[in-house]
C-alpha cells in the first residue's frame, strides 16, 4: 500500500507516545493493515505498559505465526488469548482489527479479533477474558504506547509493513468502519469517518 511504513526488527524500529490525558481504558478499537517481513519469533504490533509493567496490553504475532493477545488489567487479571488462524503469507496484506470492550456483560464480547473482515476464534492460554469493567493500560497516561515492539520489556520488535493505522478511544467498532469490498470481491481500506475520542489517532 502506497503510504506504508517498513519496520525492521534488526533496526529496533518502533513508534511511541504517552497520552497526556486519560481516555477510555475499557473500550477501544485498534485497526491496521500489515504485510509481514520475517516470520520468525514473537513480534508485537501494538503495546502499552505502565512503568512498573504491572499493567500492560500486548498484541502479538507469536513464533507459531498466530495472534496472541496478552492483557494484565487493573484487577491484576492476566488474560492470554491465541487465535487458530495462522498468518504466515509474506506476500499478503492483512487487515487486523482488535476490539476491546470490558463493559460487556457477556465475557466473550469483551475481546473481538478480526482479520480481513473475519471474526477469529481464540482459545485461552491463561485466564479466560478480562473482568467486566476492568481498565486496560491502553489510553492511560501512566505509560508509553508503542507500535512495533513490546513496551514493557522493550523487545519483540515487529518486522513488517504497516499502514492505515486507526486507534479509536472510547468506541467498539467493526471492520466495516475501516474497510470495504471492491468490485472484484477484495477487502480494501476505506477512510474512517467517525470520532477518535481523547487519545485516538490515525497514521496513514
Amino acid at each position: 500500500i502506497t503510504d506504508s511504513l517498513r519496520f525492521r526488527s534488526s533496526a529496533s524500529a518502533y513508534l511511541s507516545r504517552t497520552p497526556t490525558s486519560d481516555g477510555n481504558k475499557r473500550t477501544w478499537t485498534f485497526s491496521c493493515w500489515t504485510k509481514r517481513g520475517t516470520l520468525t519469533g514473537s513480534q508485537v504490533i501494538f503495546s502499552a505498559a505502565n512503568s512498573a509493567n504491572s499493567q500492560f496490553v500486548d498484541v502479538t504475532i507469536n513464533g507459531n505465526n498466530v495472534f496472541e493477545l496478552d492483557i494484565l488489567d487493573s484487577n491484576s487479571t492476566r488474560t492470554i488469548r491465541t487465535s487458530t488462524a495462522i498468518l504466515r503469507d509474506p506476500s499478503a496484506w492483512y487487515h487486523i482489527v482488535l476490539v476491546i470492550d470490558t463493559t460487556q456483560a457477556t465475557d466473550t464480547d469483551r475481546i473481538k479479533l478480526y482479520v480481513n473482515n473475519e471474526l477469529l476464534t481464540t482459545s485461552a492460554g491463561t485466564g479466560t477474558f478480562p473482568n467486566q469493567n476492568a481498565d486496560t493500560q491502553v489510553n492511560a497516561t501512566t505509560g508509553i504506547h508503542a507500535i512495533a515492539r513490546r513496551q514493557g520489556s522493550a523487545d519483540r520488535y515487529y518486522d513488517a509493513y504497516l499502514t492505515e493505522i486507526n486507534h479509536i478511544d472510547g468506541t467498539a467498532l467493526t471492520p466495516s468502519d475501516f474497510g470495504e469490498t471492491d468490485n472484484n470481491g477484495t477487502w480494501i481500506p476505506k477512510k474512517y469517518l467517525g470520532s477518535y475520542g481523547t487519545n485516538g489517532f490515525y497514521l496513514p
